[in-house]
């Protein structure tokens, strides 16, 4: 099965430190793209999850799509679109040609030159001009004009390739310095492409701006989420445990998450599977059910072709398909070590037992321990003991023979009126290790890892005595009830690693009889079902009909949402990062939970100049998308001379970042971002209740991921206004909103334009006074939500 993969970083992009401290997510989102309608299950998603380095103080998303599926392909932003954005480069070019001092054939190289838009907008004649650009789509228009264009990504040998060794008196690198996954080779071969007497610029994203302005385009499971691995709640879980991944193996937990939340979480029901509950934004592992519909107990393949995909836990729909991977047959132990458990300072101590066998049979026991065992006597002198029934004298029997061929005699008590029997072996140092494998008392029962991934043989065994201890097998019937949710969820996952699953269910407390006396009974769960590889498991010879809600495939069960709902919380959520950035959570894979990789202080990004032998000598601020940095650098043994003003400039901005240093700023500033995504979200539905028409103006990349995070589809956004004429009929990825022209949503006289490009509202608000002077009103969702007339 080709489940969408991406890349982790487990050290900071700059400097290499693996201090890098969680911070916040905003879930799993499409990378942005503008697509055909049938092109939809095609497309690839990625966590935005960012994490902060505590060591050079760079905030950095930590997984990274592929920059070939970014960029190199089709490229949708075009520079000279705007009139704002034109002007602004306009600017850059003037201010470049007085601090350099240029002069006819010097080099003057533009990375991530787009559409050429800078490039063309020098006004010394004769220079040299190179274009760097990976898109494709751009190459025709992007050449117009250059001395040279290189259709590649940026690497000082692409450049010495076309440009035989010349270095340029100019770099410019604008919006796009942000989106390095090796920032460190890509300004040391800035720094070797740059003469002596060069100036390289670099204009992005400003970060303090961006936390001051909420300018943004998950921790996730409630703290009792049953976590299977080692087998704890998700509050106890710790760096260094263990989980089960996607792939059915172990996979180490590298890192914990855990932070107060107060808002909706999303209550999905597969058929067959315990509930999960997760903020809106966790990526749960799914087949959308476009791909596969349950029609009349029959599953159809609609397309045929499917893949499962990233979807957040808000986008999850009735009918789509949970992922529920097969247990591996691959763990082999012959015994296990009981040193530790040999306790040669207690009381009356003697040559123990010093490893358990793991054969088949010694498995069967295993199963029949946790079904009917229980460990007694005192601490220093246990001893191990089942509970059977007068009538089973040929379990009672086997486990004679099993504790006989480790040299231990057992004995049997037959307490007084009652028609039950009590096996017991005295064996400490089994004693004790049963306790830690398998835990102690009923609501504690667990199955130990070395047999969730033992061979197929110890596992059937195994369940086998399980399920002859404690199930019940009739007809076509099998059925097994805990009062272990741990036990139940672990029974569901192994038995489903032999091709058949049984349904899990939750059992409310009643009242029985036992031993003759009434008892209230605590929370339980019941496992039933009935296939022909759940016959094969158990050898029962009839036949069944298969099993029709369930689609096997692989090494996966693909499980249909039975449904999905809202709840308001207010407590403590949790998250856990693994090393394949997956976990089970009700048996179904979901995620740990592409814009800019990096969001640049200027300490983080002086950092990064100075290791490569340059030094920022002059910085501005202005308010291109929502406000930017702009740097010069220079090489540091350069002639070119820094003013008292510049220097003055970076003394004030250094003050002004002086919170930067500390996690807690964007935490703050995650907070914000909710608040207002709140408000406009509500707005939008209270006003699509009343029956307004609400079209989105500007279908930006920025906007995509707003979208996506807002939650905004196609179901409460008529269309998309969009002046680029490459997007009209293409659909917004992930929320499917159809892209038209400008003219056409004019005629179509909405009653609200949602303004994605936010940053240029003020011209987008001149361009449609026509529109407002017939009532139409703007939405503005950042950087703080308002309505604007």
């Amino acid at each position: 099965m080709d489940i969408p993969a991406i890349t982790t970083r487990s050290t900071c992009r700059v400097c290499y430190s693996d201090k890098l401290t969680p911070v916040f997510s905003l879930g799993n989102l499409y990378v942005s793209n503008f697509i055909a309608k049938e092109d939809m299950h095609k497309q690839v998603k990625a966590p935005l999850d960012l994490i902060f380095c505590e060591n050079c103080t760079l905030l950095q998303l930590k997984h990274t799509a592929p920059q070939e599926l970014l960029y190199s392909g089709f490229y949708w932003y075009r520079s000279g679109v705007t009139e704002t954005m034109k002007k602004a480069l306009r600017d850059i070019t003037t201010k470049i040609e007085k601090k350099a001092k240029l002069k006819e054939k010097d080099i003057v190289l533009d990375i991530g030159s787009n559409d050429g838009t800078l490039l063309r907008t020098y006004t010394i004649p004769n220079l040299v001009s190179v274009g760097v650009e990976p898109a494709k789509n751009l190459a025709d228009e992007g050449k117009k004009g250059l001395s040279h264009f290189i259709n590649d990504f940026w690497t000082i040998q692409n450049y010495n390739k076309a440009m035989n060794g010349k270095r340029a008196k100019v770099i410019t690198a604008i919006g796009m310095f942000y989106d390095m996954e090796d920032p460190n080779q890509f300004i040391a071969d800035i720094a070797t492409a740059l003469r002596d007497d060069g100036i390289f610029i670099a204009q992005l994203m400003c970060l303090k701006n961006m936390i001051d302005t909420n300018d943004v385009g998950n921790l996730c499971f409630k703290p009792d989420t049953i976590i299977l691995g080692d087998n704890k709640i998700m509050s106890d879980v710790t760096k260094g445990n263990f989980a089960i991944g996607k792939n059915g193996t172990l996979v180490k937990v590298n890192s914990t998450m855990k932070r107060a939340y107060k808002g909706d979480m999303i209550r999905i029901k597969p058929k067959y599977l315990q509930e999960i509950v997760a903020t809106p934004e966790h990526p749960i592992l799914i087949v959308k059910k476009e791909f596969l519909r349950n029609e009349c107990h029959q599953i159809r393949d609609k397309i045929g072709s499917y893949k499962p995909e990233w979807v957040n836990a808000r986008d999850m729909r009735r009918g789509d398909w949970v992922v529920v991977p097969k247990l591996k047959h691959n763990k082999k132990i012959s015994s296990l070590d009981l040193t530790k458990h040999n306790r040669i300072d207690s009381r009356g101590y003697r040559n123990g037992l010093l490893e358990f066998p793991l054969t088949e049979e010694t498995a069967w026991l295993l199963g029949m321990y946790i079904a009917e065992g229980h460990i007694g006597g005192q601490k220093d002198n246990p001893y191990i003991n089942f509970t059977l029934h007068t009538k089973e004298k040929s379990i009672r029997s086997r486990i004679d023979t099993i504790f006989s061929s480790l040299g231990y005699t057992i004995s049997t008590v037959y307490p007084n009126n009652r028609k039950s029997m009590e096996v017991r072996v005295t064996c400490a140092a089994l004693s004790r290790a049963l306790t830690e494998w398998v835990g102690r008392g009923a609501r504690n029962k667990m199955i130990p890892d070395f047999i969730m991934l033992a061979p197929q043989k110890i596992k059937k065994s195994f369940i086998q005595g399980l399920f002859e201890g404690d199930g019940y097998i009739k007809g076509k019937k099998i059925h097994y009830h805990t009062s272990s949710k741990v036990l139940a969820l672990q029974v569901q996952l192994l038995v489903a690693s032999f091709g058949g699953l049984l349904g899990i269910s939750y059992v409310k407390p009643y009242k029985r009889i036992i031993r003759g006396k009434p008892v209230n009974s605590k929370d339980s769960w019941q496992l039933r079902g009935t296939s022909p590889e759940l016959s094969n498991l158990f050898d029962l010879n009839h036949k069944t009909k298969k099993f029709r809600h369930v689609f096997p495939y692989h090494d996966y069960y693909l499980v249909p949402v039975k449904q999905v709902s809202k709840e308001y919380y207010d407590g403590v959520v949790c998250n856990i990062e693994t090393s394949d950035h997956s976990y089970l959570v009700s048996n179904a894979v979901v995620h740990n939970c592409h814009e800019h990789l990096e969001f640049y202080s200027f300490a983080s990004l002086e950092f990064l100049f100075n290791k490569h032998g340059l030094d920022i000598f002059d910085i501005e601020i202005n308010d291109i998308n929502g406000g930017s940095y702009r740097v010069y650098a220079r090489r540091k043994d350069s002639s070119v001379k820094q003013s008292p003003a510049a220097a003055k400039r970076i003394a004030k901005v250094k003050e002004s970042e002086k919170d930067l240093n500390k996690k807690e700023a964007f935490l703050e500033f995650y907070n914000r971002l909710e608040e207002n995504k709140k408000r406009c979200v509500d707005f939008i539905a209270a006003e699509k209740a009343k029956g307004k028409r609400i079209w989105v103006y500007g279908a930006s990349t920025k906007g995509n991921t707003i979208l996506q995070y807002y939650g905004l589809t196609d179901s409460v956004i008529d269309a998309a206004s969009e002046r680029s004429p490459e997007k009209w009929g293409r659909y917004t990825v992930g929320t499917m909103i159809k892209c038209v022209s400008e003219e056409e949503a004019r005629k179509a006289n909405p009653d609200y334009f949602l303004v994605l490009p936010y940053a240029f509202f003020n011209e987008m608000y001149e361009r449609e006074a026509e529109w407002r002077a017939k009532g139409g009103k703007f939405i503005v969702p950042l950087p703080k939500f308002r309505i604007v007339k």
